[in-house]
């Protein structure tokens, strides 16, 4: 305990001393050509393998690139019937639709692939769950995303079903952080810097969702250091997939960092933080539709229109940026309304704000009526969850007793 809390305490430090240090860590297989090992391997069992332990697949050859040889593969499968095979191809496509952001025909694949679960093998049924969960969750279905793990704790892949994400993902951001910290805090082992990085992490994001911009700020600090004692600890090695995760979340918490500074409105001191987190999430999660790279950019965009500089607020907003989320649509086009209003280009200024306007009176009424009843059915839902597991613990202390 004593040596944990000094690797701790000596990472805060650099933290404060080094604010701005990224202390991200190289990976050596940065350069490798994944696509080109993952085609040479023998079989469809060797390649869904190496297919989801390769964090960083895209690394060199794009997610259409590795879609086109793994249809290839599958239709050579289906031609000899080859069911194993034609299954865990398609466990690989719907996982690359997911990364490229197209949830339903990933969902499509999986559903199809959930049919004829029975047969599968566990660390299948934990594969397709995943990518389901994942999908439900992008596409807003929320009554589903539950039944799916539902069916993960009925399996024995998980041992209860999980709330929180859920309620920040339908506004209850507060109620989302206090279940989020009852239930992960004890499962984090001391010495687990990456997990408690993301546990940092995770409750600065939704106090930064619910405006408590200056707590939010100070778990992000500590998320940050936190992470850079992960990547000073060499007792631990690591593989690259862990070191090319790390340096994703790095990505990721200095982003939140940005965006933080954006909410006090101190942009000078959000730019940095903001760059350095987009560099990072580049690099490390290549070839995935990313939101926080999404939201990374809007917020130093809206930095420099902030700062009136016009030409760098453009050349962010310019990039290849296509918001799936309708909250980063708007944003988008109110931060372009803001730029043409400030240029003096009136007209255009007006175009975006009307956007804006016709989305808004697309979504507002339906929008509200459906977060209302799916957040009525996931509080049901969650107090019969409760009452199942208190029922549980009951029966398991009167065994006890027996």
């Amino acid at each position: 305990m004593k040596r944990s809390f000094l690797v701790l305490l000596f990472g805060f430090l650099c933290f404060l001393l080094a604010p701005m240090e990224i202390n991200s860590q190289d990976v050596p297989s940065q350069s490798e050509n994944y696509f080109q090992q993952f085609k040479e391997l023998p079989n469809s069992t060797s390649r869904i393998d190496f297919f989801f332990d390769t964090s960083n697949r895209y690394n060199q050859n794009s997610a259409y690139d590795w879609l086109d040889t793994v249809n290839v593969y599958l239709i050579s499968s289906q031609k000899i019937n080859d069911s194993a095979a034609v299954s865990e191809y398609q466990m690989i496509q719907s996982k690359i639709y997911y990364d490229l952001g197209d949830y339903e025909r990933s969902l499509s694949i999986a559903k199809d692939l959930f049919d004829d679960m029975e047969e599968y093998p566990l660390e299948w049924k934990s594969l397709i769950l995943n990518i389901m969960d994942d999908d439900y969750s992008k596409l807003e279905l929320y009554d589903k995303q539950i039944e799916i793990r539902r069916y993960k704790r009925e399996l024995g892949l998980t041992e209860r079903v999980s709330f929180y994400d859920i309620y920040s993902s339908l506004g209850q951001h507060r109620k989302a952080m206090e279940d989020y910290m009852t239930e992960e805090k004890n499962t984090i082992e001391e010495g687990d810097f990456y997990g408690q990085a993301i546990y940092n992490n995770t409750i600065g994001n939704y106090l930064l969702l619910d405006k408590s911009t200056p707590t939010a700020l100070s778990y992000f600090n500590k998320a940050n250091a936190l992470i850079d004692v992960y990547f000073s600890d060499v007792i631990n090695t690591k593989t690259s997939n862990e070191v090319n995760e790390g340096n994703h979340l790095k990505g990721v918490i200095l982003g939140n960092i940005g965006k933080s500074y954006v909410q006090l409105k101190e942009y000078e001191k959000a730019i940095p933080y903001l760059e350095e987190g987009i560099e990072l999430i580049k690099k490390h999660n290549t070839g995935k539709v990313s939101t926080e790279l999404v939201e990374n950019t809007l917020e130093i965009a809206e930095c420099y229109l902030q700062l009136n500089n016009y030409e760098k607020a453009t050349d962010y907003l310019s990039k290849d940026l296509i918001p799936v989320k309708i909250k980063n649509i708007l944003k988008k086009n109110r931060l372009y309304a803001a730029y043409y209003d400030r240029t003096g280009d009136y007209k255009s200024a007006n175009e975006y704000l009307k956007q804006n306007n016709r989305i808004r009176d697309s979504l507002d009424d339906n929008d509200t009526n459906i977060k209302s009843q799916q957040l009525e059915s996931v509080l049901k839902q969650d107090l019969e969850n409760s009452e199942k597991n208190e029922r549980g613990t009951e029966s398991g202390f009167r065994k006890d007793q027996e």
